[in-house]
């Protein structure tokens, strides 16, 4: 979290004032919040479903044709409406979450204060931040696997589906970039709502998270390899 607000621009976290950008971020919740309703015995799913888009999303954007900065700019909305609902939460998320959002406005603090620093010091918060990440991906897969079944892929599959269809649908309607969209607004983060269950022990829930991860990385390189088939053909 403290690499991701190093590199998040402050003017970023203005997009929300924007409407059509307030719509396509907002929308997604909604109607992955309906999904919750009738499946609110799941453990984990509500940290997921709650949880921002993608910290990466930026990095992904390339791979799918998405804008980047639009993506970016999506994402970093994601986290602060993530921030303020997951903060609702039981008291033990919200324990948890209070050094993670303390984290992150240090790193927007370094950003906006001490840029040149900063810019120094990306390379190298990037590379933790990567690793990081993959550590919490491993002990997802270690400790989750076992639980693994038919039914927590079904409902992280849902979770994907209704997320993305729903960020098209009002980008769309808003006349945006609907892929941007997707992965800005509609997609999750199955590592941020894995590291939140770890911390707070919940470790019969990684399931759904360690499945939506596995769909999501399966879905991104299909749709990154599929574009660049079409690209060649094209050519």
């Amino acid at each position: 979290m403290f690499a991701t607000g190093a590199q998040t621009p402050l003017l970023a976290l203005l997009s929300l004032r924007r409407a059509p950008n307030l719509f396509v971020v907002a929308f997604p919740y909604v109607a992955l919040g309906l999904l919750l309703l009738p499946l609110s015995g799941f453990t984990g799913l509500a940290l997921l479903v709650l949880g921002p888009a993608p910290l990466i999303g930026g990095r992904i954007a390339p791979l799918v044709g998405a804008r980047q900065d639009r993506v970016g700019a999506l994402g970093v909305a994601t986290l602060v409406i993530a921030f303020v609902l997951l903060l609702g939460g039981t008291p033990a998320v919200a324990g948890v979450l209070q050094p993670v959002i303390i984290a992150f406005v240090a790193g927007l603090v370094l950003a906006g204060t001490v840029p040149t620093l900063r810019d120094r010091l990306l390379p190298l918060l990037d590379g933790v931040r990567y690793v990081a990440m993959a550590v919490i991906l491993a002990i997802l897969a270690v400790v989750a696997a076992s639980t693994l079944d038919g039914r927590s892929v079904g409902i992280a599959a849902g979770v994907l589906f209704v997320g993305v269809i729903a960020a098209a649908a009002i980008a769309a309607v808003m006349r945006t970039d609907p892929v941007s969209a997707a992965l800005g607004a509609g997609i999750r983060d199955p590592v941020v709502a894995g590291g939140l269950i770890l911390a707070t022990g919940g470790g019969d829930a990684l399931a759904i998270p360690l499945a939506y991860a596995g769909l999501l990385a399966v879905a991104l390189l299909a749709l990154g390899l599929g574009r660049k088939l079409f690209v060649r053909r094209d050519a």
